[in-house]
């Protein structure tokens, strides 16, 4: 019997080449997957230092504190009070846990010349959204991340950031305040941002040191601690609106107190704060904050000292 060789041979030609595309597609892509998983390893963030060690520090500790804050948005930022609450310094500028928060993350700190009882500040100018103390667990984990809240008031002074704003950085220690300098990493961004994050690293040796005790020809705060009423003394050296309030630890305005000549020149502006608020009721013994423009001092209201 006749047998058809050239149709026999044409079909075992194209199941070989077949077989041949299929090695080599596979083939293929096993050389793409090892390629993209040999270079993501190498990949170092574009941190601003030439430390490979520091390089690789930040990238655990931002692949940890991404982690965290993801388990934040998931929960809606349920502790946001417990991280906040044990701010001494600056007055928060809201009330309660606050809203849409942004979690600033300052990582490497054992790099940054932070220390065990600093505390750190976010501001949006004058307005203080977020504040935390560094205790000695931050220094263990080598970071710390502060949520800052957004504003929500439609009228009157704003009570958190305005998104858009850019980012400041304050340090309290010892009775000095300093303007934090710090770079963004991990491609984040200096800018508030509802619900975002941002990774930082702090130089503390380029910081700029600033008191807020204004020294004694400016402002002079008396008795303090006091139990009955103190005296508040401002002496202006140029012609400027100033403003006098009294917040308590939670950010709450309490009393405001507003000069007759708000732009006044090389005078004397007194007032005396009677432990009311501004609906005339007393308030509760404890730690107040004296704010005067940029200046803020620690205010002593207790029922044991004898100072009137």
């Amino acid at each position: 019997m006749f047998i058809d060789q050239t149709n026999f041979n044409t079909k075992d030609i194209l199941l070989s080449f077949e077989k041949i595309m299929t090695v080599i597609v596979f083939f293929i892509l096993f050389l793409t997957l090892f390629t993209i998983s040999g270079s993501s390893s190498s990949l170092t963030y574009g941190f601003p230092s030439s430390s490979a060690n520091l390089n690789r520090e930040l990238h655990r500790i931002i692949s940890n504190k991404s982690d965290e804050t993801s388990f934040l948005k998931q929960n809606s930022y349920s502790d946001i009070k417990n991280q906040t609450t044990n701010s001494g310094y600056f007055p928060l500028a809201y009330s309660g846990n606050g809203v849409d928060h942004m979690n600033i993350n300052l990582v490497a700190l054992d790099k940054t010349g932070i220390e065990i009882g600093d505390e750190i500040g976010v501001f949006d100018g004058d307005l203080c959204a977020g504040a935390a103390i560094i205790e000695d667990k931050h220094i263990k984990e080598n970071s710390i991340s502060i949520p800052a809240s957004a504003n929500d008031r439609t009228e009157y002074k704003p009570n958190g950031y305005t998104p858009g704003h850019k980012i400041t950085l304050k340090l309290y220690r010892k009775d000095n305040v300093y303007i934090l300098y710090f770079v963004t990493v991990n491609n984040s961004r200096d800018i508030f941002e509802k619900n975002e994050s941002m990774f930082a690293l702090i130089d503390f040796s380029k910081s700029t040191s600033t008191s807020l005790f204004l020294n004694q020809k400016e402002i002079n705060l008396y008795p303090n601690p006091f139990n009955h009423s103190i005296k508040i003394e401002i002496y202006l050296s140029q012609a400027q609106k100033t403003v006098c309030e009294i917040f308590d630890v939670n950010g709450n305005n309490i009393r405001t107190f507003i000069p007759d000549n708000a732009e006044a020149n090389n005078s004397l502006i007194e007032f005396i704060w009677d432990g009311k608020n501004n609906d005339g009721q007393r308030v509760a013994y404890g730690i107040y904050f004296c704010r005067t423009n940029q200046t803020i001092t620690k205010i002593i209201f207790n029922p044991s000292v004898n100072s009137n």
